[in-house]
């Protein structure tokens, strides 16, 4: 699904990201399925929020 946001918007793709991006780590402390299927499904560049790939992220 194709998607245009804003600035705004685009700041809250990055829990919804984040969320997803911990489902792929070992033993996660969070585990949630819909963001990662969220995340496949919205055609958007999260190389813009990959940036911080090797490091944790903490909410």
């Amino acid at each position: 699904m194709k998607i245009n946001l804003d600035d705004v918007q685009q700041t809250l793709l990055i829990p919804l990201w984040s969320r997803a991006k911990l489902n792929q780590e070992e033993n996660p402390i969070l585990v949630d399925l819909k963001a990662s299927e969220i995340v496949k499904k919205i055609q958007y560049d999260f190389s813009k929020i990959d940036f911080i790939n090797n490091k944790k992220i903490f909410l």
